[in-house]
This record gives structure tokens, C-alpha cells and sequence, in this order.
């Protein structure tokens, strides 16, 4: 699910039924905002404490694309959802939004991604 930063209004939008939500917006420290409102949605105001959350920022993304990957299926000891958080994703690196979804199940870690901006042909749409 896209979503533009101007747009998502309520946050308790059912967040928990997407494997990826895509947050885009120019401003970035009001994406890391949103973004932390909608894992703590999905996940509870704790999971972060519980280390239920993954961050990964956009130099180290497809450096660390297996382990990404992996964290997917990684259950947590503590209860609860888990959540994965790619900041800055750049559009050409869009393989990595479709492994994601292709290697998703319903259980798995709930990934939100941040985005600056899609161009009109992006295969993203």
C-alpha cells in the first residue's frame, strides 16, 4: 500500500493487513514521524523496546538485502507483531519492495518503507 505523507490521515487505518506500506513525502523527519506512529500501530507502543522493530537506512539497505530478508520470519520473544523499517529507499532500488511482497506470509514482519517520490512511470504504481 502507497501512501502519500499528506494523505494517510487516520493512523488506525488497519496498517496490520499490508506486508509493505510505502510512506512518501519530501520531508523526511516528518516520514520518520509518520513511520513511527503507523509501527506503533501495528505493533504496540513497546515493540521498540521489545526489539520487535528492524531499522535499516537507504546506504545500507541492499548491503544487508538477505538479512532484511531473513527478519521477515524471525518471531520475536517477546509477543506481538514485528516491523521492518527501510528509511530512504530510493525508487531504483525497487527490487527489494518486490521480494519483499513476493516472499511475504501473514504472519511474517510488517515492512514500512520511506520514500522522497515516485516518478509518473514507476513500476511501484
Amino acid at each position: 500500500m502507497i501512501f502519500y505523507r499528506q494523505k494517510i490521515g487516520n493512523f488506525n487505518d488497519g496498517f496490520d493487513k499490508y506486508s509493505i506500506i510505502v510512506l512518501l513525502s519530501e520531508n523526511y523527519n516528518l516520514l520518520q514521524k509518520d513511520s513511527k506512529k503507523i509501527s506503533e500501530a501495528i505493533a504496540g507502543s513497546n515493540a521498540e523496546d521489545e526489539m520487535r522493530i528492524t531499522k535499516y537506512f537507504n546506504q545500507e539497505i541492499n548491503l544487508k538485502r538477505d538479512e532484511i530478508l531473513s527478519h521477515l520470519r524471525t518471531k520475536s520473544f517477546f509477543p506481538g507483531r514485528q516491523v521492518i523499517m527501510l528509511y530512504g529507499l530510493s525508487e531504483k532500488d525497487h527490487k527489494i519492495i518486490t521480494e519483499i511482497g513476493s516472499a511475504w506470509q501473514s504472519q511474517d514482519a510488517i515492512t514500512i518503507i520511506t520514500m522522497d517520490k515516485l516518478s509518473k512511470n514507476s513500476e511501484l504504481k
